[in-house]
């Protein structure tokens, strides 16, 4: 229908104000983007529709209806405020009926553009099983950009392009290909600083680092402690002292912090990126004086799709508009975030799948009430969902929210502080944002990180995470007095026996911990020192502890002399509107024993074969502030629905009911992903 057209039916159907009919531009990698947009003659590229939709916005509604097939895309597809609906009336970028649009983010490579190594340097260099298998990648006769080579100290890729095969990322050639060789002894940790400052040195146990070139070796590793990586140059080998000498320092220098000066001989390494460690199928190897890419494939290139990611911006931005809804595109392949939404107001992506970046899935930046509604995000570098916005001194809310979405297989290339929902963790703020019903599971650290003020976390499924990391949560938060108001209820966290189930770390305050359920984790609920706590209500089942309180802060000096709590405190006014109102406790922390855990409770919490019930781990008068309330603990079952399948409802004559006054039952039937318009069924739990 033409404008006209609408114009016309919205006069004569309208009784009162004027109603105008929605407008339909319809696009298709088989299109011509000089066509009217038609159903029978869709318009080509994303731009051409976006154009398409911006002069038809006066018809109300417009949507974007997007044909299966592939989009190629080279560079961001931007979206801003031209491009902003109503409230009433959105502007939609949605898939036609039963069709799959994806938009690809990288650069397929055809099987004639992958050629035998013929160069004999190359060969020589190679594993003997690999010389017959490995094949030549031209980096830049591909048109590939970012060929490296990396920084000396990298905390992520270092912003060189990736290899995907159908859709799964592969590794980078490494040695060892499973287990991590460890340091034999720490000589130097090198915690020099400045440009001239030299790297660690530790002794090597393994003779292979012999066989490696004086030049261009790289090492990833958690050198110093767990929740810390960094890949970093090798300045020199001595092979006679059997040392290796770092080219940087990293962080607090190498070797454990909890056993120095000499390290603990536990500390993990790998080399990377090395062409005589290319030895495994699926593993590749970038050349960067070349930049050519040497890749074993994992099967018959023939018969897959081999892709190189190379754009670093997001795939999509959404900068400044407003109620406007990506809904049921598939996004892959590029080095940065998939989408990235910036200010404005109501946008929302639902019904997406997002798969196969280099970073985070979806990040929401600033603005007011964006959702990411039932999407499935997975096989991502870093992050999932990111939500960030709000305002921390005025307490105003960013209304944001990460709901219904399956987020798996997260923190593939930034190992840790990557989970599947990021919302305002330091140094990101949110305030009043929403994270619910979803299912996070299969990542190396934490499920979901979440700081700020008033959010909520409520009947989110999170398993299989601290997969490499340990000391993290399923739900973490972390070294903020002023992180209060945000209610963490009604979970089920599980099969993660690294993680602590809900962790409040190094003095995070004013949490209300309330009716999850923890299976098979370390500690249900770990108190880390902070204050004005308050778990209840919560259900541990097969854990080393059920709870945990210290008093971390007389040790580590969470004073007035602590330059981040403090700093945190001072910026947000506590003594003042609306600060002094909404977190009366706040005002006078530094006059009320800042170090010890004051204000914090335990109280109608069950624990089910449990080690301990809640670990007290201080001296008694530094515990003096902590009330422990009547908690519950059985080496039975307590009446549970169904132990064996997970379903730990309570039966109505269930022993807490009798004996915790304040017990009340758990919504698990309403934990998880639940079916909506978006997504009509939800797959079963893996």
């Amino acid at each position: 229908m033409s404008r006209a057209a609408c114009l016309v039916a919205g006069l004569v159907l309208s009784a009162g104000p004027v109603r105008f009919a929605a407008a339909d531009i319809h696009v298709s990698p088989t299109g011509d983007d000089a066509a009217p947009g038609t159903a029978d003659r869709p318009l080509r590229t994303l731009e051409g529709a976006r154009d398409a939709a911006r002069k038809a916005t006066g018809a109300g509604g417009v949507t974007v209806w997007l044909r299966g097939g592939t989009y190629p895309r080279a560079g961001t597809f931007e979206l801003s405020a031209l491009d902003s609906g109503t409230a009433a009336a959105p502007t939609v970028y949605r898939a036609a009926p039963g069709e799959t649009p994806l938009l690809l983010a990288g650069r397929v490579v055809r099987p004639d553009e992958a050629r035998p190594v013929s160069d004999p340097a190359v060969l020589k260099r190679l594993p003997e099983a690999a010389r017959a298998k490995v094949v030549e990648l031209d980096g830049k006769a591909l048109g590939l950009k970012h060929l490296g080579p990396w920084p000396d100290l990298v905390a992520d890729n270092g912003g060189v392009v990736e290899v995907h095969f159908d859709g799964r990322r592969l590794p980078l050639a490494r040695w060892p290909n499973d287990e991590p060789a460890t340091m034999k002894g720490v000589l130097d940790p090198g915690e020099g600083k400045g440009p001239g400052a030299a790297g660690g040195t530790f002794e090597y146990r393994d003779d292979r680092h012999a066989a490696w070139p004086d030049d261009g070796v790289w090492l990833t590793g958690y050198w110093r402690v767990p929740w810390q990586i960094e890949t970093v140059r090798v300045k020199a080998v001595d092979r006679e002292k059997r040392t290796v000498t770092l080219a940087k320092p990293v962080a607090g220098g190498i070797g454990s912090k909890f056993a120095r000066p000499n390290g603990s001989g536990k500390e993990p390494y790998w080399v990377v990126n090395l062409l005589e460690e290319l030895d495994h199928p699926g593993e590749w190897c970038l050349d960067f004086p070349t930049g050519k890419l040497y890749l074993w494939p994992p099967a018959d290139l023939r018969a897959g799709s081999l892709v190189v990611s190379d754009l670093a911006e997001p795939a999509v931005a959404v900068r400044g508009a407003s109620w406007l809804t990506l809904r049921g595109l598939t996004l892959e392949g590029g080095l940065g975030d998939g989408v990235a939404v910036a200010g404005g107001r109501g946008v929302l992506v639902a019904g997406c799948e997002v798969r196969g970046f280099g970073r985070s899935g979806v990040v929401v930046a600033g603005g007011e009430g964006h959702a990411v509604r039932s999407c499935d995000l997975h096989h991502l570098g870093d992050t999932g969902v990111v939500l960030e916005g709000g305002d921390r001194p005025t307490l105003t809310p960013c209304r944001h929210a990460a709901e219904n979405n399956l987020i798996h297989h997260v923190g593939e290339v930034k190992r840790v502080y990557a989970a599947g929902v990021n919302a305002g963790f330091p140094p990101r703020v949110a305030v009043g944002a929403r994270v619910a019903n979803n299912r996070v599971h299969d990542a190396p650290h934490a499920g979901v990180l979440y700081g700020g003020i008033d959010n909520v976390l409520e009947l989110n499924d999170v398993s299989r995470v601290c997969l490499v990391s340990d000391d993290m949560g399923g739900l973490y938060t972390t070294h903020d007095w002023t992180s209060r108001g945000n209610a963490v209820r009604h979970n089920f966290v599980h099969d993660s026996p690294k993680a602590h189930g809900v962790y409040l770390d190094d003095g995070d305050s004013g949490d209300a911990v309330n009716g999850n359920v923890f299976f098979k984790v370390d500690t249900g609920v770990f108190v880390g020192g902070g204050h004005d706590n308050l778990v209840s209500g919560n259900v541990a089942v097969d854990c080393k502890a059920g709870a945990h309180v210290d008093a971390r802060g007389v040790a580590r000096g969470y004073n007035a002399g602590n330059k981040t709590l403090v700093g945190r405190l001072r910026a947000v006014n506590p003594d003042k509107a609306p600060w002094k109102e909404r977190f009366p406790n706040l005002a006078g922390i530094l006059d009320n024993h800042p170090e010890l855990p004051t204000g914090v409770s335990f109280a109608d919490n069950l624990f089910v074969r449990c080690g301990k019930g809640v670990d007290r781990r201080a001296k008694a008068d530094e515990l003096r502030f902590v009330a422990f309330g009547k908690n519950l603990e059985v080496a039975a079952d307590p009446g549970f629905v169904a132990a064996d399948r997970l379903d730990f409802r309570l039966v109505p004559d269930a022993i807490p009911y009798r004996e915790l006054p304040g017990f009340k039952p758990i919504p698990l039937d309403r934990v998880g992903p639940q079916p909506d318009e978006y997504r009509p069924v939800v797959p079963p739990a893996r």
